[in-house]
C-alpha cells in the first residue's frame, strides 16, 4: 500500500520508478524525466502570446522605440522644419500625423518593432498614388507571409529586382493577396545568413524560453497538490483497537481526499497517521531559474536588467534604473530606430531628393542627465574665460575663439 500511494505522489512530478528488483535485491532508480524537454520556437507569436517575460521584454522595446519624435534632416544632417519641405512632400505632413484610421504614429512604430522583436521582419502597407503620394501606413502582422525571391538572383539594383512579391494572409482558410515590393516598407533584422525573411532571434531563446515554462509549470503542479502529497496510514499500533486498512478502505479515503478542499478537516472512525512527503519549494530555485532565464532574454533584446527592477526587484535603485535605461537607449533603441526610419527614408524615396528622416530621444529623461551635465560644464567654462578676459590674461578676440563665436 505503501509503495502504490509513494508511486502516485511522485507521478506528479513526472515518471517514477523507485524500485527494480535485480538479482533478488532491490535497487534505487532515478525518479522524473532525465532527458531534456524544449518548447517549439517555430510560432513566435504562440510564445510571445504565453510567455510574459518575453512579452514584457518584447513590448518595453517597442515602447521605447516609439518614443522617438521622427524629424526631417539634409544630407549633412541639418534640421529641416516641417514647413521648410518641398511642397511634392505635403503628403508626408499628413501621413504622420494619422498614417491610418486606427493608429497613431507611434503606434504604427510601436508595431513595426513588435514584428521586428518576434519575427525579424516587418511589414508596411504603403503604396504609391499616382503623383508618388502615400496616403496611408498600415503595419502588417509578419504571420505566414510568404516572400517570393526573384530567380534573377542578388545582383539587382532595386529591390523589386530582387523580391518578386509578397504573399499576405488575410484570413485562417489559406488566402493570400499578393503585394508588389513598391506597395510595401520591407525591413528585417540582419541574423548573418539571409538577406530577406531573416529568422527571428527568439530561436536562439529556447533554453531560456523553455526553462521559464517548466519552472511555471513546476511551481502550479507544487501549488495545486500541496496538500495531498504524503501518506495516509493506518495506526496500528494498539494492536486491538485499530485495525489494517484493506483495499476498499484505501480506495475509499482516497476518493475521500480527492473530493476535498486543503485544509479541511477528515473525519473518520479509523485511527490514521498523515505522513507529509512536502518539498521545500526554494530548493528546487525555481524562482532564481526563472530570474536567471528572464537575463538572458533582456539581453537578447539588448536592454537593461536594472529596467525591470519591478519584475526582478535585485538590488535595484532609482539611480541605476536610470542608468540601465540611458544605456539601452544609446547601445539599442536609438540604433534601432534609426535603422526604422532609415529604410522609411529609402523605399519611399526621399533620400533620392535630399531629405533624411530620422528620430529624437532628446525629450527622453534618462538622456538629459547628459544635457544637464552638459549645461553645467559650459556655464563653469564661461565663468572661467570671463574672469580671465576681466584680468586681462585674453583679449575680447581670444575670448570670443573659446567660446565658440
Amino acid at each position: 500500500m505503501a509503495y502504490n500511494i509513494l508511486n502516485d505522489a511522485f507521478n506528479l512530478f513526472g515518471r517514477f520508478n523507485a524500485f527494480s528488483r535485480n538479482n533478488n535485491y532491490y535497487t534505487l532508480q532515478s525518479i522524473g524525466d532525465t532527458a531534456p524537454s524544449w518548447i517549439n520556437t517555430t510560432n513566435y507569436w504562440n510564445l510571445y502570446g504565453r510567455i510574459p517575460e518575453l512579452q514584457a521584454v518584447v513590448n518595453r522595446r517597442a515602447k521605447m522605440v516609439s518614443n522617438g519624435k521622427p524629424y526631417f534632416c539634409d544630407e549633412d544632417g541639418n534640421k529641416i522644419l516641417m514647413s521648410d519641405l518641398p511642397s511634392e512632400l505635403n503628403w508626408l505632413k499628413d501621413l504622420l500625423n494619422r498614417p491610418n484610421p486606427m493608429l497613431s504614429w507611434s503606434k504604427v512604430i510601436e508595431m513595426v518593432e513588435i514584428n521586428k522583436c518576434v519575427t525579424g521582419n516587418a511589414l508596411i502597407y504603403s503604396p504609391a498614388g499616382t503623383f508618388g503620394n502615400r496616403n496611408i501606413a498600415v503595419p502588417i502582422a509578419f504571420n505566414n507571409v510568404k516572400i517570393h525571391a526573384n530567380k534573377k538572383g542578388y545582383k539587382q539594383i532595386e529591390r523589386s529586382g530582387v523580391i518578386d512579391k509578397i504573399d499576405i494572409p488575410i484570413d485562417n482558410k489559406g488566402t493570400f493577396e499578393s503585394l508588389k515590393p513598391e506597395q510595401v516598407v520591407y525591413m528585417f533584422d540582419s541574423d548573418g545568413i539571409n538577406l530577406m525573411d531573416t529568422v527571428s532571434r527568439v530561436d536562439a531563446l529556447k533554453y531560456p524560453l523553455s526553462n521559464i515554462e517548466k519552472a511555471y509549470e513546476k511551481r502550479n503542479v507544487l501549488l495545486k497538490n500541496m496538500f495531498s502529497l504524503g501518506i495516509l496510514s493506518a495506526d496500528v499500533g494498539d494492536g486491538l483497537n485499530s485495525q489494517a486498512l484493506d483495499e476498499t478502505d484505501v480506495k475509499a479515503q482516497r476518493d475521500d481526499i480527492k473530493k476535498r478542499h486543503k485544509d479541511e478537516i477528515i473525519i473518520t472512525d479509523k485511527a490514521f497517521k498523515w505522513q507529509p512527503m512536502s518539498y521545500p519549494t526554494k530548493d528546487l530555485m525555481l524562482y532564481e531559474e526563472n530570474h536567471a532565464d528572464f537575463v538572458r532574454i533582456i539581453d537578447a533584446f539588448g536592454l537593461n536588467e536594472f529596467m525591470f527592477g519591478n519584475v526582478l526587484a535585485k538590488g535595484t535603485t532609482f539611480a541605476n534604473a536610470e542608468a540601465g535605461e540611458k544605456q539601452a537607449y544609446n547601445s539599442t533603441i536609438i540604433p534601432a530606430s534609426n535603422d526604422i526610419y532609415k529604410e522609411l527614408t529609402n523605399q519611399w524615396g526621399l533620400d533620392k531628393i535630399g531629405i533624411h528622416m530620422k528620430a529624437s530621444f532628446s525629450h527622453v529623461s534618462a538622456l538629459q542627465i547628459d544635457d544637464r551635465h552638459k549645461a553645467q560644464a559650459d556655464k563653469i567654462e564661461a565663468e572661467k574665460l570671463s574672469i580671465l578676459l576681466r584680468d586681462g590674461v585674453i583679449d575680447t578676440d581670444e575670448y570670443r575663439e573659446m567660446i565658440g563665436i
